[in-house]
């Protein structure tokens, strides 16, 4: 039996109650990647080991574009791909070229912080991290005539890892924007066209996003389209700190006042709330469900993170749950925490529930289902689409979780990442349950608290 066909622990809470919930939930605008540009002094001078020397600067046009940057080109070792835990190379799916910048194979005359931009991208992406945001130098990417690459995620790349942040040089080129989707909503980022309507070399563009996010490069069309790419880690002593005011004012309130009502979870239960990102399978997920803290909330994204937040501010325990959801009969199964490498080696193309209850560690049945705040995922509708802008502000919120297919829990939405497969870490569909307890013990809450204010 899957976890949508056991009662909910109780009783099922007022249906007012979880609507106005949920509202408030999918009333959080919480932007899953952002933009913009920043003046430097001089463009960044590329230096490629073996002393080549270039600074990327614009061309009269495309075509001479083309030519400036031929030197640079044939330094560029075709661009990979990971499918899966594979890494390939195939011109169908990414066709570019590319210099990794791993063992110092070459370094820029470009430094992100300095420019200003990490302060910005966290502010716009984690504006309530206390430590602050490295960016780690990854690789240039070249997209010459043609050159495109299918929608995809990141590749994880271990603990802390928040998404990537892509700088794009001042160099013609026509099409090739980057677009990225979340939840039906795209950002698109047509750096191409802003060069052509404003070419000072010193002009350098920016787009950061977060880990799970999809996104594609669209076709050049003309021109050579060159880009850095970087890392963004969450810095050491990254903590989201729960004070008062700082959380979603509104779904704190819900919650309080659902909390203070008699009715409302008499005995106790647990509310579900469908994580609106995925989060990567690595090591610090697979011994147990993680319990999250004002120390480790900021693994959590965006609007993730203001629902843990509003729920840790009135005292209730938060945990992450790995989830998996089957595409045919939309059922959902939890786990007693994220897949090993091993358990995830028995997927094949499909899995029956048989043999997925057999080999994955599903969570044993205690005879009652959370509550759903916001329903799980389904597959078996149509999801709408609709444009956001790269602030978040949109006239229709996404109400749509983070997907996550049986036998695909390490893929994108096409199956592949940016760069290479790994073993290691994947991205998975989780949920964040928050713990009520009784009508009892909150009562004896409030009264205690209301005493201490009292006394103090």
């Amino acid at each position: 039996m899957s976890q949508r066909d056991v009662p909910a622990a109780h009783g099922e809470p007022d249906p007012g109650t979880l609507s106005a919930l949920a509202n408030a939930v999918r009333g959080i605008s919480s932007p899953f990647a952002c933009g913009g540009s920043v003046l430097v002094r001089k463009p960044p001078d590329i230096r490629v080991r073996g002393g080549h020397l270039f600074s990327v600067t614009p061309a009269k046009n495309g075509h001479d574009q083309e030519r400036l940057n031929e030197r640079l080109h044939a330094c560029c070792a075709p661009a990979k791909f990971g499918a899966g835990r594979a890494t390939r190379y195939d011109r169908s799916v990414r066709e570019a070229v590319q210099l990794d910048a791993a063992g110092g194979a070459f370094d820029v005359t470009f430094n992100p912080a300095k420019a200003g931009i990490l302060d910005e991208v966290r502010r716009a992406l984690a504006p309530s991290d206390e430590g602050s945001i490295t960016a780690e130098l990854h690789a240039l990417n070249l997209y010459a005539r043609d050159g495109h690459f299918v929608p995809h995620k990141d590749t994880p790349r271990g603990g802390g890892m928040m998404g990537s942040l892509v700088v794009c040089l001042p160099s013609h080129f026509y099409g090739g924007a980057l677009v990225a989707m979340h939840h039906g909503a795209d950002v698109v980022f047509d750096w191409g066209r802003e060069i052509q309507a404003d070419p000072d070399p010193r002009r350098i563009r920016w787009a950061a996003f977060f880990g799970d996010v999809d996104h594609t490069i669209e076709r050049v069309d003309w021109g050579s389209r060159v880009t850095l790419t970087y890392v963004l880690r969450r810095g050491p002593g990254a903590v989201a700190e729960v004070q008062q005011g700082d959380e979603p004012a509104r779904l704190k309130g819900e919650l309080a006042k659902a909390l203070a009502s008699k009715t409302f979870l008499p005995k106790g239960g647990t509310l579900a709330f469908p994580c609106f990102h995925m989060y990567s399978q690595d090591a610090r997920w697979q011994k147990r469900v993680s319990p999250i803290t004002a120390r480790n909330a900021s693994t959590l994204k965006g609007r993730d993170l203001a629902i843990a937040r509003a729920a840790l501010s009135l005292g209730l325990d938060v945990t992450l749950h790995p989830y998996l959801v089957e595409s045919c009969a939309d059922e959902a199964w939890e786990l007693k925490r994220f897949p090993t490498d091993a358990e995830l080696a028995h997927f094949d193309h499909r899995m029956s529930p048989d043999i997925m209850e057999e080999v994955l560690p599903l969570a044993a049945n205690r005879g009652a289902s959370p509550v759903w705040v916001v329903p799980p995922p389904e597959f078996n509708r149509t999801p709408h689409r609709y444009r956001q802008d790269a602030d978040g502000i949109s006239p229709i919120q996404p109400g749509l979780p983070a997907l996550q297919l049986v036998a695909g829990c390490e893929y994108s939405a096409t199956g592949y990442f940016g760069n290479e497969g790994g073993d290691t870490d994947f991205y998975v569909y989780a949920a964040l349950h928050v713990e009520v307890p009784g009508w009892t013990a909150r009562n004896a809450m409030t009264r205690s608290a209301k005493a201490g204010r009292s006394r103090g």
